[in-house]
């Protein structure tokens, strides 16, 4: 049999392949339907099928990565993240993931994010004796939570490590990871960003376009230092202009503190705060899913008068679905 034509599935080629078959087998003392019979057990197994080497590779892969999933969750959607660090709705699944073994999601920040996506560990001190299935993905197990080498104190009070995933700055649209290493290294070597002005000041112009600059703060990675949205877009012309002219300033004889000072009060326009559905829709236009606001999140108090249920309530109440409720009906009926 001719494996690229078996492959390939043309059906012409196969039944020209089934009749070379069959007279061959035939020659070799096999009767007609044995040799039909086992024609068309090779070519189903053509369809999709591998030799036993391949299955047990496929094997011993599954095994590991469900070991990690079930025993290190965070740090197994952290690498799955960033191997899909431009795939939006790849992005948007594993998000939904890690939300579903409760593992919170740190929103996209200036001061803490990086260019890709990373873990923090935020203490949480519990008795021994204390089971917390949610505190690191694990199953009540404080030492197994305890995943980054400090030693547990010898008392009744044991530390874990509640895990978080930081939204990676390379993941908002028009963002690279480039742009992440550039600003992780200036906050490594000079600390935290004070402002915006400060952000403009200590990062090359080169490295700051304007869609980059209306896409970090449309994700909402100044709202630590800045809480209207709507200044820093209103204000991108003259954070630009200020950028370029200071960093000019900065490499001539006549660098002066004090005009740089005077320059960048004047920098941030006066703007009213935006609805949160506009941010929503912001934030969704440049990250692909929905972080710290949602369209629907200011009509929650109505669908609560309306008895609306989300997939939250349906999953908590009625977890085998709505053929559960017709039998409760029943038996009340009863």
């Amino acid at each position: 049999i001719n494996a690229e034509y078996m492959g390939k599935k043309i059906k012409s080629e196969m039944e020209e392949q089934e009749e070379i078959f069959v007279k061959g087998a035939i020659a070799n003392n096999i009767t007609l339907h044995q040799a039909k019979s086992i024609f068309a057990t090779v070519a189903k197994f053509a369809g999709y099928g591998f030799n036993k080497a391949h299955a047990s590779a496929y094997g011993v892969i599954s095994y590991q990565t469900a070991y990690l999933k079930a025993n290190f969750p965070a740090e197994f959607l952290v690498a799955y993240l960033n191997l899909e660090l431009n795939n939006q709705d790849k992005i948007n699944v594993f998000i939904q993931e890690a939300k579903n073994n409760n593992i919170s999601i740190v929103p996209p920040n200036i001061n803490i994010s990086a260019g890709y996506f990373s873990i923090s560990s935020t203490p949480v001190i519990l008795s021994v004796s204390e089971e917390s299935p949610d505190s690191a993905g694990t199953l009540g197990d404080p030492s197994a939570a305890l995943q980054d080498d400090k030693a547990l104190p010898q008392d009744d009070k044991t530390p874990i490590y509640k895990k978080s995933i930081i939204y990676a700055l390379a993941a908002i649209k028009s963002v690279t990871v480039n742009f992440g290493k550039i600003l992780l290294d200036e906050r490594t070597k000079n600390g935290p960003f004070k402002n915006i002005i400060d952000f403009m000041e200590r990062l090359p112009t080169k490295s700051i376009n304007r869609k980059l600059l209306e896409n970090l703060i449309k994700a909402g990675c100044f709202d630590e230092l800045h809480t209207n949205r709507n200044q820093l877009l209103l204000s991108i012309p003259k954070l630009l202009a200020y950028s370029a002219s200071y960093h000019t300033e900065k490499i001539s004889d006549q660098f002066s503190l004090i005009k740089v000072n005077s320059l960048s009060k004047q920098v941030l326009v006066e703007a009213e705060l935006l609805k949160d559905s506009t941010l929503a829709s912001y934030e969704f236009e440049v990250l692909g899913l929905f972080i710290t606001k949602h369209p629907l999140l200011e009509y929650q108090d109505l669908f609560k008068q309306l008895g609306i249920l989300t997939s939250v309530d349906l999953q908590n109440n009625l977890p085998n679905g709505a053929r559960e409720k017709k039998k409760k009906k029943k038996k009340k009926k009863k």
